[in-house]
């Protein structure tokens, strides 16, 4: 338990240089823009949706979409969090959808 614990505080870190550990996911920045494209990818998957997860690496590298503004998502954590470190973001959210993907073509698991 004492590992974990450990582990979790040195990736809690606001920055890279705030903590000792500079690697991947040093910070918790990084750790939330991972999580974000997960599971972006992975509703995506269920709905069915390139186009949503596509739309969700678009917004994370900073590519306006027509229709999907930063304005209609001004002020939101997410935006900021998959802005700063994009890269996870864009990393993450193929694989969410690969998983989804695979999870709905097994019967009887979603």
């Amino acid at each position: 338990m004492d590992r974990l614990i450990n582990w979790v505080r040195r990736r809690s870190q606001p920055s890279e240089a705030a903590g000792e550990y500079d690697g991947v996911l040093s910070h918790v920045t990084e750790v939330h823009a991972l999580l974000i494209g997960l599971a972006s990818g992975f509703a995506a998957g269920v709905a069915g949706s390139p186009e949503m997860a596509a739309a969700v690496a678009a917004a994370a590298i900073g590519i306006q979409i027509p229709g999907l503004t930063a304005a209609k998502f001004r002020g939101k954590k997410a935006l900021r969090e998959i802005r700063k470190e994009p890269w996870y973001a864009v990393g993450g959210t193929p694989i969410g959808y690969l998983v989804a993907m695979v999870a709905t073509s097994l019967p009887g698991l979603l």
